[in-house]
């Protein structure tokens, strides 16, 4: 039957269908108490099954195979629990027997008696009831013992009422003998003519002939058998054996055996199917929505070309699953990847050989920043976005190119936004942003200027001071990619707790430190060319507060830090803990509380002073985290404030930014002297009001502070957004 089966008749599959299909049925029944969902358990088993006929290396194991697999589908069913999940199958034609009379009257009873047994006893009732099976056959099945399968059977035969089961068995026999559930199964496998070719020729629900006299019957039967037998022996020296033994057999006359004497002839004689195709798509592994054009994917003897798409189609093949490999001329990409002809396979990527034809390149030259020579061997990663943060997943991506004039090339597929991270021996990533469009200029070459490679290197501690093993270092702002292409740290940190990292650009990093049994510690590292920067990193401890602190995106230290208490200031900054470039820690208070912080301004500032207000409730069972940091933005307001028509002899700008909510304030304060003109550049997009005091008299920044609240005040709201990132506002007081 398998045989014919490859030998390009899939309608011969009815055969296997009408030998097995009461034990596939009996084992669904029992894992499910449905007759509708032994139905759609049957049906499923036998379409999976025929893509398996191809991997099956001994016939006489097909009923096991099959029971196997009606206990997978019946679990997938009883699992999935979609909204259909529980519903009939579609049929073409109405089922031969009331099936929910059946599925009240008598499933539902069997099932109640056979409630206090477990799956593996109630599928061995229902094969013995079902197909006649004894212990060891059971056994087999199941792939139990024997002693287990007949103690099973015997406990159960004995608490079941056997009318019962003999009554479920005659009424069900129309139902697991289903040429409509045939015709569906071979449709699915085989087409609709395969099907029609079928139901033609299976003798499931049709209705017998004249019977021909007993005992003409018996002789007919007696001539033919004892013929079959000498010619038979003569060519194979042995007789045939049934798996179950004597099971129903079609009216061809074959079994599920061939008549073949050995193991490897019956391998040997399976010619390969030609009714089924291999679908997929071959993409770059850079950027898996990009297909690869122009490249052979071979499966076996059989070979073709990806199209413009990356996709190719395999014909003439098995069905189910082969492997394929993926060439560019003689070089090959991928190997073995497998691949389903009845199911959405993944797409295969590989990496883009330099020799590719693509529709566009970059070009660019890499030279040593101080001396400007050529760099001959480079490695170079692209990633389809802008960024400055050299994600982890890009260490994965660095591919050799080598050039006497220092030239890297990249090949790209479509147009876009990308970013090229160059490197080489000695000296850091830099990451080069492009864009490709209908501007592109194929011709163009970049100019990439490399730095000395900088080092980074340092010690993880826990709260009581002890080292921390296997934490991972990783940067604060993540990357979806990083879980993508499985890696999300830049190293681990040793035994010793010790870490050195020499692969980070140059420029300001936020990194953070997890360990799974220790918690979270923060840095913010800022790496020169050619240096190495050594740092000390501490988690904090648990009912404490702790944050970042930064000014401009790199690491500060506060000039002031106060918590209100009763209506008073407290000053904080004896207690304050640096646990680490750009951390801060402070000791537990057990209640709501109010902070304010300020720093030093930084080069190019041109305000005085700037603080944050930030209000949080403090927790014991873990550390509570506040952030202080003052970043910039591309926001500026400019004016010119009078005083009564007059120029001020002294005059104070404060710019009051909004926070996530309205406890949050970032107040930067200017001193306009006597000029009567003020500038607040490089303010983050956002909204917040402006305050002008002046006065007629000279005031100092310190003494500013105390006298504010007499001074005359005038005040106006303003919002910075991406459509108006400058603001004009002048004052009269």
């Amino acid at each position: 039957m398998i045989r014919r089966i490859f030998k390009g008749e899939p309608h011969a599959y009815r055969l296997l269908i009408e030998r097995y299909q009461p034990m596939t049925y009996a084992v669904a029944l029992a894992n499910t108490g449905s007759v509708f969902l032994a139905d759609k358990a049957t049906a499923a088993a036998f379409e999976s099954g025929y893509g398996r006929l191809i991997s099956l290396t001994d016939p006489r194991k097909l009923g096991i195979m099959m029971c196997g697999l009606a206990q997978v589908e019946s679990d997938n069913l009883l699992s999935r629990r979609a909204a259909n999940w529980n519903l009939p199958r579609t049929r073409r034609e109405a089922s031969p027997v009331d099936l929910q009379w059946i599925q009240t009257e008598l499933i539902e009873p069997l099932m109640e008696e056979l409630g206090s047994f477990t799956h593996q006893e109630r599928m061995g009732i229902l094969l013995h009831s079902f197909c006649g099976m004894n212990p060891r056959q059971i056994a087999e099945v199941l792939k139990i013992e024997h002693k287990e399968a007949a103690e099973d059977l015997a406990r159960t035969r004995e608490n079941v009422e056997a009318a019962l089961l003999k009554e479920v068995r005659k009424a069900l026999f129309p139902e697991i003998n289903n040429a409509e559930r045939l015709a569906h199964i071979v449709t699915t496998v085989g087409g609709q003519a395969s099907a029609e070719k079928a139901l033609k020729k299976t003798t499931l629900g049709k209705r017998r002939g004249r019977r021909t006299p007993l005992l003409l019957t018996t002789l007919i039967l007696l001539v033919v058998g004892i013929g079959a037998y000498f010619g038979y022996t003569a060519f194979y020296g042995v007789g045939p054996q049934l798996f179950f033994g004597e099971g129903p057999t079609s009216s061809e006359g074959t079994s599920a055996q061939e008549n073949d004497p050995s193991e490897e002839s019956r391998r040997a004689d399976r010619p390969a199917p030609t009714n089924y195709s291999i679908e997929g798509r071959v993409v770059d592994i850079r950027f898996i929505e990009d297909g690869l054009a122009g490249l052979t994917v071979r499966s076996q003897d059989k070979e073709v070309e990806t199209d413009s798409y990356g996709a190719f189609e395999i014909r003439g093949v098995a069905r189910g699953e082969h492997r394929v490999s993926v060439y560019y001329g003689d070089k090959l990409l991928r190997e073995n990847v497998r691949h389903h002809t009845n199911q959405k396979n993944p797409s295969i990527e590989v990496e883009m050989d330099p020799s590719m034809p693509t529709r566009f390149k970059m070009v660019g030259r890499v030279t040593d920043r101080l001396t400007g020579l050529a760099i001959r061997e480079v490695e170079q990663a692209c990633i389809k976005e802008h960024t400055t943060i050299l994600q982890p997943f890009v260490l994965n991506m660095f591919q050799k190119q080598e050039n006497e004039d220092g030239f890297v090339r990249v090949n790209l597929l479509t147009p876009g936004d990308y970013t090229v991270w160059v490197r080489a021996k000695g000296y850091a990533p830099l990451a080069v942003p492009f864009v490709i469009d209908e501007h592109w200029d194929a011709h163009e070459i970049v100019e990439i200027p490399l730095h000395r490679a900088a080092s980074l290197e340092g010690i993880l501690y826990n709260a009581n001071e002890l080292s921390i093993n296997g934490a991972n270092i990783l940067p604060r702002e993540g990357s979806r990619m990083n879980l993508t292409k499985s890696r999300i740290s830049y190293k681990e940190t040793d035994s010793m707790g010790r870490f050195e990292i020499y692969e980070l650009p140059i420029g300001v990093h936020s990194l953070l430190f997890a360990s799974e049994d220790h918690g979270t510690g923060r840095a913010i590292v800022q790496l020169e060319s050619g240096k190495t920067t050594r740092i000390r990193v501490q988690v904090p401890r648990s009912s404490t507060i702790s944050g970042d602190l930064s000014l401009h995106g790199r690491p500060a230290q506060f000039k002031d830090l106060r918590r209100r208490l009763g209506g008073s200031y407290v000053d904080l900054l004896k207690t304050v803990n640096y646990l680490s470039p750009g951390q801060y820690e402070l000791p537990f208070t057990p209640e709501t509380v109010f902070f304010w912080g300020s720093v030093e301004p930084g080069a190019g500032d041109n305000w005085f002073d700037r603080r944050m207000e930030q209000e949080a409730e403090v927790t014991t069972s873990q550390t509570t985290w506040i952030d202080f940091n003052f970043d910039d933005g591309k926001g500026s307001i400019q004016g010119n404030v009078s005083l009564q028509g007059a120029t001020p002899r002294s005059a104070f700008v404060e710019i009051v930014l909004n926070g996530t909510n309205n406890l949050e304030k970032d107040r930067i304060f200017y001193d306009l002297g006597s000029s009567g003109s003020y500038h607040a550049s490089r303010l983050p997009l956002k909204s917040g009001e402006v305050i002008v005091y002046a006065t007629p008299n000279s005031v100092s920044q310190e003494e500013f502070w105390q006298s504010r609240s007499s001074l005359k005040r005038k005040s106006t709201s303003f919002t910075l957004d991406e459509g108006k990132t400058s603001l004009h506002i002048n004052f009269n007081l």
